[in-house]
């Protein structure tokens, strides 16, 4: 029979056994769990890296479009502003409301253009024209739509002017050419002001060593452009 002493012993050694698997468990789970940290860390890290390498690849000059595009990033680096839905009514304001145009243009409506610079001067200027006041900060800055008849037509020329240009490269305007005239026609037509069209013959010459002004072409009457209140320089 096994004394009272040896089973007293195994009982011991039992449970120092038993208490050190319990310390060893415990230990490697600490460790697997640090080691899901760290890789979940580093994947993140990995994560961060890859977006900060496409926001670096991203590549938007006059000749060339490339990487994944950042908008946001884009207006910080070119110094504009976004264009808020406030702003777009407050633009709203003093045009579709003053009955120049029947809406805002679709360029503006499909954000198309997102970013501005001195959008908010010029509806001060507009405002003080018409004699109107901004709308509310707070509330609902959905575009409306619906042209409004004003009370009195302002008196004096328009406040502001729009400036523009292209260069002669040809006697047709190519599309890159059309775009921004569009816009700009439609601009005319809201603001009711006057535009000059700047065209860079020095440069063309300097670069081309020629310049007529048969290849100018600015198609002022096929783009909507008003005759009377548009000047070439």
């Amino acid at each position: 029979a096994m004394s009272k002493e040896i089973r007293l012993e195994e009982g011991t050694n039992y449970e120092l056994w038993t208490q050190q698997l319990r310390v060893e468990a415990m230990s490697t789970s600490t460790t697997t769990e640090q080691q899901e940290e760290t890789t979940a860390a580093a994947a993140a890290a990995t994560t961060a890296d890859a977006a900060d390498d496409k926001a670096d690849d991203m590549v938007v000059t006059a000749f060339e479009v490339a990487g994944s595009i950042d908008y946001n990033k884009l207006i910080e680096q070119f110094g504009s502003k976004e264009l808020t839905p406030y702003l777009l009514r407050r633009l709203e304001n003093v045009t579709v409301k003053q009955g120049t145009v029947d809406r805002l243009h679709r360029f503006l409506r499909r954000e198309i253009f997102f970013s501005h610079r001195d959008i908010e001067k010029i509806c001060e200027l507009l405002e003080g024209w018409y004699g109107v006041s901004p709308p509310p900060m707070d509330g609902d800055h959905t575009m409306e739509n619906t042209t409004a008849t004003p009370a009195k037509k302002p008196t004096t020329p328009c406040p502001i002017y729009l400036y523009t240009g292209r260069g002669p490269s040809s006697a047709a305007m190519h599309l890159g050419h059309l775009v921004p005239f569009l816009f700009t026609a439609w601009l005319q037509k809201a603001f009711q002001c006057p535009l000059v069209i700047q065209m860079t013959d020095d440069e063309k010459f300097i670069f081309k060593g020629e310049y007529t002004s048969e290849n100018s072409g600015d198609g002022t009457g096929a783009n909507g452009l008003d005759p009377n209140r548009t000047g070439d320089n």
